[in-house]
């Protein structure tokens, strides 16, 4: 889970990175907002990915008792 994470991160953050320059460089808004709600659809996808496992963990280990 730690390389998941980990790169995921990374692209969360080099998304994060052209929004910010195509905001201070283009001026083009539209953009910049599309590659922000893009990173936060990762960031939420992600999170629901981790969420699932976590559970399925936690039912094996009850079932496992």
């Amino acid at each position: 889970m730690k390389a998941q994470k980990t790169i995921t991160a990374l692209v969360i953050g080099l998304v994060i990175r052209l929004a910010v320059w195509s905001a201070t460089h283009d001026k083009e808004f539209a953009l910049t907002g599309m590659l922000l709600l893009f990173a936060c659809w990762i960031a939420y996808k992600n999170f629901q990915s981790l969420k699932s496992i976590r559970a399925e963990i936690s039912r094996r280990y009850r079932v496992g008792e």
